[in-house]
């Protein structure tokens, strides 16, 4: 045997070091991060943020919906809240977490650039049709009204509307943009660092209040989207607002509580 204190061979079969009096086999060391985010992962909270996320993806698939992403990563947050039962932290499906908000932040962006380009397209359309009147006054001639519209009111929206849409379509793209950058970026910073913090042994969250301010905003807004969905006989819309509120507001409680600086810890600490 050889001791991996004081590196002595020695025959024979002992618990503690003939020559240094160590231990022979010291039990593992503990990577207190990796206890911190199986705490995390265990705690009550988080079961009822999977049940909240599951339950308003059930809702949007009833209303006809499909919420790809939430509902990926509801899956992944169970996986995870199963693997912390049996105390480990898994930082696979950590990462698939941090996938799926990554791609959520791709696929706004390609909407709000998609948005942008029709927006710029109904206007060119629009602009070429104001320059060929007589192709109009052809085509309107033919047609008599569009949906009980009289042809002289279509008319003036072909010659006047290309830049309300156009602006419209603009502000919309931007208005994507924007929350893509101010809260999809940082969330993904954030999921991101969860598992290299437990790689790491250094439970330090990115962006985690950034992504908290946010969170509270967001579910906020939809809490109050979730009331004025129920005098218009919304159930379904109200629901899901709701549980989509609890799961954002739990998020923020969670983040909150265990964004704690974990150092790691010195060989002289130990």
């Amino acid at each position: 045997m050889k001791c991996i204190s004081c590196g002595n061979d020695f025959e024979g079969n002992y618990e503690t070091c003939p020559n240094c009096k160590a231990p022979m086999n010291p039990p593992a060391t503990v990577n207190p991060v990796a206890q911190w985010s199986i705490a995390l992962f265990k705690d009550k909270l988080f079961l009822l943020l999977c049940v909240l996320m599951s339950v308003s993806c059930g809702l949007d698939l009833i209303d006809k919906s499909f919420p790809l992403f939430t509902g990926l990563i509801a899956a992944f947050l169970w996986v995870v809240f199963a693997q912390a039962h049996k105390n480990i932290a898994n930082t696979k499906f950590l990462r698939a977490i941090s996938g799926t908000v990554f791609a959520q932040h791709i696929f706004l962006f390609v909407l709000a650039g998609l948005i942008a380009l029709i927006g710029v397209l109904i206007t060119l359309i629009l602009s070429l049709a104001s320059g060929a009147p007589d192709l109009i006054n052809e085509i309107l001639a033919k047609i008599g009204t569009v949906d009980g519209i009289p042809t002289e009111a279509v008319k003036v929206f072909i010659s006047t509307s290309g830049s309300v849409i156009l602006m419209t379509f603009i502000l919309v793209a931007g208005a994507l943009a924007l929350i893509n950058l101010l809260f999809l970026r940082p969330a993904h910073q954030l999921a991101k660092s969860v598992y290299q913090c437990i790689d790491k042994g250094v439970w330090e969250l990115q962006k985690a209040g950034v992504v908290t301010g946010w969170l509270w905003v967001i579910g906020i807004i939809n809490g109050i989207d979730a009331l004025f969905s129920l005098p218009d006989g919304d159930i379904l819309g109200a629901l899901s607002s709701a549980t989509l509120t609890g799961s954002l507001i739990i998020t923020a409680i969670l983040l909150g509580r265990y964004n704690i600086p974990i150092l790691p810890i010195k060989n002289d600490e130990r």
